[in-house]
């Protein structure tokens, strides 16, 4: 157990505070500070489930006195954060819920692939929570329950900030971005097609003084970012009413943003309705609160090893506060299982290629965001928004919630970004050294268990094409993602993919850097470490709404899934399509065909340094303590006194098992990274047939480019099947 102690980060909790007694009177003001708050006890507890449900849905809806589950009660004596985990056998599978007891309003579920659940939420002193754990399957009757919960100081609503304002900012020059950047304002992530301004967050009137100190001009936009947000739920509701029981044009008809507990319900559910071609994924590393990182793959006769089909990596809400990233996401794995067997071009897609598609990347900071408190929506009080030292609070959360303490709430930890921390060009322009900056890239390359996560999943599966989706700019991006790297040398290639979907979706196709400098983001190391065509998607739409992320769910999802106007029938769909697409077209990545005995596993691997961008010592004026005033010219540019980058050790490493008949046709990335072919230098794969031992009977360089297809008759210790085709015979029938 534990107190909060009050500070700035503190102010934030004590709203989170208020928002959990919502049910009950305005919490009080504390008396003699945080150290009068009385302390909440953990709880432990084993609980014991007969039988199992044979329900996907225990996550989000209450379930009491079912077959295969079990409750469990516990009432906090003082307003809590809550971290509760439920850990069952291994081999088992449950999920986990927490409800108001008296009212049956939940207030957070877990549905991981597993018996591994954790649920964080808010709760109000003296009322009775109801703690619902669900055996789906598996051995082990019984459970382990714990609750961790820290105590919150009371709000006081009086001292409440203003509610934060979206303001629009003039851009004299490049420069002045990195100025921008290097002030720690929140930046929206969209500047204008022209670039001569941009759309930020500001949660202070002494950040409106900082801008224009700095010799910015500025333009409200929007005066209550809150009260916006409240007006755009209620034009979803008035859209949601208004189709009654046909739903909406998405795969799943749905007509409200999700909670973080419905993307595992829904995906459980594919998989439980769709077993041969939809299975389970769970990333290598829990999250820093706990979580799993899930999502499915999606491919025809899905649980083959021996397919050698290629992966396309779609992926969502890298940023906590971009919600329609990751309904998109999960929307694409809707459609592809519905209309596989029906419809011909995904039939196709299917059979070629494996998506793998995981919607929410940050499932910390998306919990945060998604389940933050507006006392301005119900109970007439000020708006809360504010930034408290850490760039970004509450619903306009961007980062992870890493920080001294993963049991702690969410708001008090600064975070990381993780768009900032993947390793190839980690630490240079376009991100912040400062903890508190919205960017802030963390404290080295690959620190943070989400990047983590992509990478080592990218290490191990043949990903030729990847996307992470983000909100609002209507850009398609591409890499490199900063303007000094120069062109890529698949330059032709990846625009003309980028060009087709900003086609398809009424967007505007660019370089990453276009946007502005970003260093360590997604992308960039799956391309220049892995040659994967790599994307960006900052989805629409833009006009009228920069910086308002939360915009009404008829506009904000449904119509960037069917596409705007006169591009209705293509929109994100097509556009992920075309992606999928790119996966599994030979001229783009390289091909290897050839006999080994049946069952033989084949392993590709490469060793290879990565390097990080020249590491900038500071990234931000306010960390230089130095006045803005003076010419944008003379300012300093976002990365002071750079050091030389850092080498760290990075490899790839590939498998696929021969089939029955012999003969593989394997689609790979290149050998040589593109960046090191642009310069004139080639690398090669180290090809191993092994047995499931691990023990290798036969090994080959390789060396091979994009649209190159290489033959190998590979004897490992064995013997091929009888009447196999050569590879040159099984190459000229595809």
């Amino acid at each position: 157990m534990r107190l909060l102690p009050r500070s700035a980060a503190a102010r934030v909790a004590a709203v989170v505070a208020a928002g959990a007694a919502l049910a009950t009177p305005l919490l009080a003001p504390a008396a003699q500070g945080a150290g009068a708050a009385e302390s909440a006890a953990a709880f432990r507890q084993t609980v014991t489930a007969t039988g199992t449900t044979g329900r996907t849905d225990c996550a989000v809806e209450r379930l009491t006195g079912r077959r295969g589950v079990a409750t469990a009660t516990w009432t906090p004596s003082a307003p809590a954060a809550l971290h509760v985990s439920l850990t069952g056998p291994k081999g088992s599978d449950w999920d986990l819920a927490v409800f108001d007891r008296s009212t049956g309003r939940r207030l957070g579920g877990s549905g991981a692939w597993g018996a591994s659940e954790v649920v964080t939420a808010n709760a109000a002193a003296g009322r009775a929570l109801e703690i619902q754990a669900c055996r789906l399957s598996g051995a082990g009757e019984s459970a382990q329950l714990e609750i961790a919960s820290t105590v919150l100081p009371v709000a006081d609503l009086a001292t409440l900030p203003p509610a934060p304002k979206v303001v629009e900012i003039d851009l004299p020059n490049r420069q002045s971005f990195n100025l921008l950047q290097a002030l720690g304002i929140d930046v929206a992530d969209n500047p204008h097609a022209h670039g001569h301004a941009t759309t930020a967050i500001v949660y202070s009137d002494d950040e409106l003084r900082l801008l224009r100190r700095a010799g910015f001009a500025t333009r409200v936009l929007t005066e209550d970012l809150n009260e916006f947000d409240r007006r755009q739920r209620e034009r979803t509701e008035r859209w949601a009413r208004a189709l009654g029981q046909r739903g909406s044009q998405l795969p799943s008809g749905r007509t409200e943003y999700r909670q973080y507990e419905d993307y595992p319900a829904d995906l459980k559910q594919l998989a439980a309705d769709y077993p041969a071609i939809v299975r389970p994924v769970t990333l290598p590393k829990k999250t820093f609160q706990g979580r799993d990182l899930v999502g499915v793959e999606v491919s025809s006769d899905v649980l083959r090893p021996d397919d050698q089909k290629p992966v396309a990596f779609l992926m969502g809400v890298h940023h906590a506060r971009e919600w329609p990233a990751g309904e998109l996401i999960l929307e694409m794995a809707i459609y592809l299982a519905k209309n596989f067997g029906t419809d011909p071009q995904v039939t196709e897609l299917l059979r070629h290629t494996r998506v793998v598609i995981v919607p929410i990347i940050n499932p910390d900071g998306f919990v945060s965001s998604r389940t933050a408190f507006s006392p301005s929506d119900e109970l007439g009080a000020p708006s809360t928004g504010e930034a408290a030292g850490n760039g970004g609070m509450l619903a306009y959360r961007r980062k992870n919630c890493k920080g001294p303490d993963p049991e702690a709430p969410c708001d008090v930890n600064g975070g990381v970004d993780p768009n900032r921390n993947y390793g190839l060009g980690w630490g240079g322009r376009g991100a912040s050294t400062m903890p508190n900056s919205q960017t802030y890239r963390g404290p080295g390359p690959f620190s943070e268990e989400e990047t983590q996560n992509v990478h080592e999943f990218s290490q191990r599966h043949d990903v030729t094409a990847l996307l992470t989706m983000h909100n609002f700019a209507s850009l398609v991006l591409r890499p490199p993602g900063r303007h000094t790297d120069g062109l890529a040398p698949d330059e032709d290639a990846l625009r003309a993919l980028g060009d087709a979907m900003a086609a398809d979706t009424g967007y505007t196709s660019q370089y990453g850097w276009q946007l502005y400098d970003t260093s360590g983001t997604t992308e960039d190391w799956n391309y220049g470490a892995a040659g994967t065509f790599g994307y960006t998607m900052e989805l629409g739409p833009e006009s009228g709404d920069g910086g308002n992320f939360h915009i009404s769910y008829d506009r904000g999802v449904v119509e960037q899934w069917v596409g705007p106007g006169e591009l209705e029938g293509r929109g994100v769909r097509r556009a992920l399509l075309r992606l999928v697409e790119t996966a599994a077209t030979r001229e783009h990545h390289s091909t290897l065909v050839g006999r080994a005995p049946a069952g033989r596993v084949l392993r590709l691997h490469k060793d290879f340094k990565t390097a990080t961008s020249p590491v900038c010592r500071i990234a931000s004026v306010v960390d230089l303590n130095l006045d803005p005033n003076g010419p944008l010219g003379e300012r300093p540019d976002a990365c002071v006194d750079p050091a030389d980058p850092i080498l760290f050790d990075d490899g790839l490493d590939y498998t696929t098992r021969v089939p029955a008949n012999g003969v593989f046709s394997w689609i790979v990335t290149p050998s040589t990274r593109p960046f090191e072919f642009k310069e004139g230098r080639r690398e090669t794969w180290r090809l191993t047939c092994e047995d499931d031992a691990g023990t290798v009977y036969e090994s080959r360089d390789v060396q091979v480019w994009r649209g190159e297809v290489q033959s190998f008759e590979l004897a490992c210790g064995g013997t091929f099947p009888e009447g196999s085709v050569t590879p040159q015979t099984f190459e000229q029938a595809q």
